[in-house]
C-alpha cells in the first residue's frame, strides 16, 4: 500500500506551481529533502525556461503573419520568411526548440535521484542490465479556453487544421511568386487567420488562464514517485538501475525533460521511461500512444506488461488509453527514440470514479495513487526479471 503519510506531506505542500515560479522551487526543495531522508543520492540541476507554451509559438506564428504581409510588396522575402517560420513552428511542436531558447528567462530545476541496482555476489562490478527512468513533473498547469470539454473533444481536428494552415502559407506564397495571381494571397488570409486564432487561444491560457490547485496536477505524481523511491530503496532491483527525475517546467514545452535528455544519453534498447502524472483520481490508465494528431506509440513491451498487471488486478480498473491532450513528459522521450509509457488518471472527468466534489476541489485518492505505484512497480520488477533471465545463471529472481 502507498505510504499515506508521504502522500499527505506532498499534498500539504501542493499549491499552484507555474513553470519557473517560487512555488515550483519550494516543491523541488521539498522533494530534495524527502530524498535526503530516504537515503537516495540526488542532485538538483538548474536550467532556464520559457514561461509557458505561448512563448514557444509567439515568434514563429507572428513571423508567419508578418511575412505574409511582406509578400504583398516583396514576394521573395515573404516566401523565405514564411518558409523559415513554418519550419520553426514545426520544430517547436515536435519538442525540438530553436527560437524559444532565446526567451528562456526564468529559472527552473530538475531534481534527479539514483537508486542503484543490487547485483548478487560475484557480479558487483557488472554494469546494470537495464535502466528505468521514473518521471514526475514538479509544476502545475493553467486552464484556458483550449481546455474546455468541447475543445478537448475536438483537439485532433483542431491541431490538424492549425498544422495545415502553418504549412499552407509558404505554399500559397510560393504559388503567388510564380503565378502572380493576387487571388492566391487573398486565399492565404484564411490560414493566416487560423494561425492568429491559434496564437490567441494559446496566449489566453498562459496569460490569464486559471491556475489549478496543483494537488492532482501533479502533486499526486510526485507522491507516487516518492513512494516508489522508498520501496525501491528497501528492495532494490537486482539488474535494473532506477533514475528518479522530478522535472521542472513541464508546462513550458517539457523544458525540464528536454534539458535532461539533452544532457544525458541512454541506450534506447535497455532504457525505459515511465512518467507518473495526475494519478490522484481513477481510473488509472496507461498510454498505448500519445499525441494530439500523429500519435507516437508507447513502448510495446511496457504496454504489454502493464496490460498483464491490469488483468491481474481487475478490481483496480486499470486500462490502456490513447492520450490526445497536452503531451506528457513521455512525448519528449518517444520523439528521441526511447521506450516510454505514461501512467495517469483518465483525462476525461466524466470517466472518473471519484465523487464530483473531489474533482471540483482537486482532491486526491490515496487508493488511486497506490494503483499507479502498483502498476509502475510491477513494470520495474518485470523488466528486472526479464533482464536477469539467462544473464545470471543459477540466480533465482526474488
Amino acid at each position: 500500500m502507498a505510504n499515506i503519510r508521504e502522500i499527505e506531506r506532498v499534498i500539504q505542500m501542493a499549491e499552484a506551481r507555474p513553470p519557473g515560479s517560487d512555488q515550483e522551487r519550494m516543491m523541488a526543495s521539498f522533494v530534495a529533502g524527502r530524498l535526503e531522508r530516504l537515503g537516495v543520492p540526488h542532485t538538483q540541476i538548474d536550467f532556464r525556461t520559457v514561461r509557458g507554451t505561448a512563448t514557444l509559438y509567439l515568434v514563429p506564428f507572428l513571423g508567419l503573419l508578418v511575412s505574409i504581409g511582406l509578400a504583398w510588396f516583396y514576394p521573395l522575402v515573404g516566401l523565405i520568411g514564411t518558409t523559415i517560420f513554418a519550419l520553426i513552428a514545426v520544430m517547436e511542436a515536435t519538442n525540438r526548440p530553436l527560437v524559444s531558447r532565446m526567451f528562456r528567462l526564468d529559472k527552473s530545476q530538475n531534481v534527479i535521484g539514483l537508486i542503484p541496482n543490487n547485483p548478487p555476489s560475484g557480479y558487483e562490478d557488472s554494469p546494470p542490465l537495464r535502466q528505468v527512468v521514473l518521471v514526475a513533473p514538479l509544476d502545475s498547469p493553467r486552464l484556458g479556453w483550449l481546455d474546455s470539454r468541447s475543445m478537448q473533444q475536438a483537439i485532433a481536428p483542431l491541431t490538424l487544421l492549425a498544422l495545415l494552415s502553418v504549412l499552407s502559407i509558404p505554399l500559397l506564397v510560393a504559388a503567388w511568386l510564380f503565378v502572380e495571381e493576387e487571388l492566391l494571397l487573398f486565399a492565404a488570409a484564411i490560414p493566416s487567420f487560423i494561425v492568429f486564432l491559434a496564437l490567441l487561444f494559446i496566449m489566453q491560457r498562459d496569460l490569464v488562464g486559471t491556475y489549478v490547485p496543483g494537488r492532482n496536477s501533479n502533486a499526486s505524481g510526485i507522491a507516487a514517485l516518492l513512494t516508489l523511491a522508498e520501496d525501491l530503496m528497501r528492495h532494490p532491483p537486482v539488474g535494473v538501475e532506477t533514475l528518479l527525475v522530478f522535472s521542472g517546467a513541464s508546462q513550458a514545452g517539457s523544458s525540464g525533460m528536454t534539458n535532461f535528455l539533452t544532457e544525458n544519453d541512454f541506450n534506447p534498447e535497455t532504457t525505459y521511461f515511465i512518467s507518473l502524472q495526475n494519478v490522484g483520481r481513477g481510473p488509472i490508465c496507461f498510454t498505448r500512444a500519445e499525441g494530439p494528431l500523429l500519435s507516437l506509440q508507447s513502448s510495446p513491451g511496457l504496454v504489454h506488461v502493464a496490460g498483464d498487471i491490469a488483468l491481474s488486478h481487475p478490481n483496480r480498473l486499470m486500462r490502456p488509453i490513447i492520450h490526445r491532450g497536452v503531451p506528457t513528459e513521455q512525448y519528449a522521450a518517444l520523439i528521441r527514440g526511447y521506450q516510454a509509457i505514461t501512467v495517469m488518471g483518465h483525462p476525461d472527468p466524466r470517466e472518473s470514479t471519484a465523487p464530483p466534489e473531489t474533482i471540483d476541489n482537486d482532491e486526491v485518492d490515496p487508493y488511486e495513487i497506490d494503483s499507479a505505484c502498483l502498476l509502475a512497480r510491477g513494470m520495474i520488477r518485470r523488466l528486472d526479471e526479464e533482464a536477469l533471465s539467462g544473464e545470471v545463471p543459477g540466480l533465482e529472481y526474488r
